[in-house]
């Protein structure tokens, strides 16, 4: 029966794989919009590059809000 499921499963992302896409990149697009402010919303990134370790993190922008509103020679 599980694999009875699985198959049905597959067979229908086969069939509607433009339809996940559409709906995929139209969410990625209005990411973040509902915000009456979205133009000024930001994300910080931290890249870490060590000996075999590559990590991409993300920084917690309450504790940095205060950093980007101050001029860059204030900080740099």
């Amino acid at each position: 029966m599980l694999r009875h499921f699985l198959t049905i499963a597959v067979r229908n992302i086969l069939k509607y794989f433009n339809y996940f896409i559409l709906i995929y990149v139209t969410d990625e697009l209005k990411y973040d919009r509902f915000h009456e402010n979205y133009s000024q919303i930001y994300r910080m990134n931290r890249l870490y590059d060590s000996n075999d370790i590559h990590e991409d993190a993300i920084f917690d922008i309450l504790l940095y809000g205060g950093l980007l509103t101050a001029p860059f020679w204030v900080w740099s």
